[in-house]
């Protein structure tokens, strides 16, 4: 057959007309009419039609569009999305979601005005893609104006010339096989190191700048605070050019010489300053046009040295990023979060060096802060943990909180309580409120009406801490007595129902041993919460605040007032938080848990910004495997929890597991947990204290 073939007819990127068939014979048919052949009928049109009706359901579902924020506020619950006018021509209208009093905007609906630019933009514009940066052996398609070109670490767009530029520059300038000229209008290129953690919205930071471990740090030189320059001396190392935002307070820690630039090099030294006590913390202002600060550090300040935004000294947290779960692929990881724990380390390593400090550490979770005595022997463990088995390194400073209520016929011991240093008893009718006095640290009381009724707190040896000061809390109406000796009593009014602290450190002992005596032949009601021994001596001090059996819920649900005053008097520094199988066991869903996690979070923080907070995930319990939801699903939520509220994690599946019948009951292969099959027993407690004590110390 004559002619050209359709396989060799040139390709173009527009038609006007295209060959089709119809009923058995060829013809031509304009390309307009084709678009409207396939827009009435057939996939295409079904697809229009499928998008269409998905609109629809979107408006139906958001509803009206309110005049503004106000009005949707008015209608809508808590969570749910609605649709407000916009004044803006380009936008059909703008959606809100509702979170609690206020409307959090999601996004914005192009109006039709600005979907037909949109259009006549795409129908005006023709873009193309390039694989390669040289264009010249490369040819596009006719009514190209726009090239992107991509690469592995950005992209770069080039724009069409009409004619051949009068200068050239090869850096910007091009041209393609087909002698055309092209410009670069945009270079996204991104050379390696470049983009660096805290550039990025999905690294958290330390607060401290100063790294440690920096691979620029120079022993043997300081930074002169007079021209920035690195000026010898063995007693100090130094490290230039720390990131700094120009304007802003910092504060150092301990504060040596230091400079700031405009740039990372010697000449673009702005100023300096110096201080060089080794335990003074200075603040100062960097300047309008500062990017970077140099500072001198003694080695002995290397573990401690800490350079943070604003106008006063915190605790140390050391330098570093973290990474998000979310964006990391799934592990079987013990820890998470744990680069979070700054203030009970700082304290610790201060011990270790003869210092002086308490370290103080609480258990505010249920029975697996004190199944097995968990809470005690982890502080034991503490006290010997730096110097081989001695016991001296740490010290003990006191017994900590000391709960009055009673459980199963025995009284709430304290952490302590359990080695028998510290005893209590009690004579007379008592009612027990055990995880529900919303007012107490650990939820939990003890009331008598009695005016017979008796309650004695014992200090069993000489070798105990000498107290310095007595605190009880303690409600009622009337009044109480109480009494050293048991002879001289000093009466105490009454004056809040709920919670009052009333100091008992007049006339108390001096020595280590002491029995203080409660009675109440006034009082036409008391409520004993428990007793707070203080102490001036370094070491450490651990608060039970657990309430067997409890739900986080239950704590969730303490007046917030008290809660604050509590954490005031309690001071840790560490604070132990959990679990979820209560909750899980009284039917609470995750949400509600995480929840009620988050409140107590934000609790504590609020008392203290700095104060080391850990949650503590347990593995598949009380089974095996029969119970749902399953832990596994609290500990995912938790991850994602203590991710954005930088909260240290611990997960005992990633240890032993979701297989609950390889560890639950004596015929498991591995008998870990006690004879209920939900706390650690006496074969997996060590493995519990040691994992807690590897958070604390590390």
């Amino acid at each position: 057959m004559a002619g050209v073939k359709t396989n060799n007819v040139n390709f173009v990127s527009i038609s006007d007309d295209v060959l089709v068939n119809r009923d058995g014979s060829t013809s031509r048919q304009k390309t307009s009419n084709l678009a409207t052949q396939l827009a009435a009928s057939g996939a295409i049109a079904d697809a229009f039609e499928e998008l269409a009706e998905k609109i629809d359901n979107i408006s139906v579902e958001l509803g009206p569009i309110y005049d503004d924020t106000s009005a949707g506020l008015s209608v809508v619950d808590d969570g749910v999305q609605f649709r407000v006018a916009s004044t803006d021509a380009d936008v059909a209208y703008d959606i809100y979601v509702r979170d609690s009093t206020n409307a959090v905007f999601v996004s914005s609906v192009p109006s039709a005005s600005a979907l037909a630019g949109l259009l006549n933009e795409l129908r005006t514009r023709r873009v193309a893609s390039a694989s390669e940066t040289d264009f010249s052996s490369t040819s596009f398609p006719a009514g190209t104006d726009l090239i992107v070109s991509r690469n592995k670490s950005g992209f770069v767009a080039w724009a069409m010339l009409n004619e051949e530029p009068d200068t050239i520059d090869e850096d910007i300038h091009q041209q393609d096989l087909d002698e055309n000229w092209w410009l670069k209008i945009f270079d996204g290129e991104i050379g390696a190191g470049t983009i660096e953690p805290r550039h990025t919205r999905f690294f958290i930071a330390s607060k401290n700048l100063f790294n440690k471990y920096s691979a620029d740090i120079v022993a043997g030189y300081y930074v002169n605070s007079n021209n920035g320059v690195l000026t010898e001396n063995e007693n100090y190392s130094s490290l230039q050019f720390i990131p700094v935002e120009p304007g802003t307070e910092y504060t150092f820690f301990p504060a040596g010489q230091i400079a700031w630039y405009y740039d990372d090099t010697d000449e673009a030294y702005i100023s300096g300053d110096v201080t060089t006590a080794d335990n003074a913390s200075k603040t100062l202002t960097s300047p309008t046009n500062a990017k970077y600060v140099g500072v001198s550090v003694k080695p002995a300040w290397m573990d401690d040295f800490q350079i943070e935004i604003g106008g006063s000294q915190t605790d140390y947290e050391p330098f570093g990023y973290i990474l998000p779960d979310e964006y990391i692929a799934p592990t079987l990881k013990l820890f998470h979060g744990e680069g979070t724990i700054g203030r009970t380390r700082q304290k610790l390593r201060k011990r270790l060096r003869g210092g002086t400090a308490q370290v103080r550490i609480a258990w505010h979770m249920d029975s697996w802060g004190s199944a097995y005595n968990i809470n005690y022997a982890l502080i034991y463990h503490l006290l010997r943990v730096y110097d081989g088995g001695g016991g001296t390194a740490v010290g003990l400073a006191g017994p900590g909180w000391i709960g009055a209520a009673y459980v199963g016929g025995a009284a709430k011991q304290n952490v302590l309580g359990a080695a028998g240093r510290y005893t209590v008893a009690r004579t007379g009718a008592w009612d027990d409120n055990f995880g529900t006095d919303i007012y107490s640290p650990d939820t939990c009381s003890a009331e008598t009406t009695d005016t017979s009724a008796t309650y004695t707190i014992t200090s069993t040896s000489a070798s105990n801490a000498v107290i310095s000061e007595f605190s009880l809390l303690c409600g009622g109406t009337g009044s109480f007595d109480y009494s050293w000796d048991g002879a001289t009593w000093t009466t105490v009014a009454l004056t809040d129902a709920d919670r009052q602290i009333v100091s008992l450190s007049e006339d108390a002992p001096a020595t280590g041993d002491w029995t203080l005596y409660l009675r109440f032949p006034d009082a036409s009601a008391f409520k004993i919460m428990g007793l707070l021994p203080e102490t001036e001596v370094s070491g450490a001090v651990g608060h039970a605040i657990n309430a067997t059996g409890t739900q986080t819920a239950g704590r969730a649900a303490s007046d917030a007032s008290a809660f604050a005053a509590n954490a005031a008097l309690l001071r840790p520094d560490m604070v132990f938080l959990g679990t979820p199988i209560n909750d899980r066991n009284a039917g609470r869903s995750v949400a509600e848990w995480v929840a009620d996690i988050e409140t107590l979070i934000d609790r504590w923080r609020a008392w203290s910004a700095t104060v080391d907070l850990c949650l503590v995930m347990p593995p598949e319990v009380a089974g095996p495997n029969t119970l749902e939801p399953r832990m596994s699903l609290y500990k995912n939520a938790a991850v994602r929890l203590c991710d954005l509220k930088r909260v240290c994690l611990v997960d005992f599946a990633a240890v032993l597991g979701d297989d609950a019948s390889a560890y639950v009951s004596a015929a498991a292969d591995l008998p870990l947990l006690d004879a209920v099959d939900t706390h650690f027993g006496s074969e997996g407690v060590y493995l519990y204290q040691n994992t807690l004590l590897k958070i604390i110390t590390e």
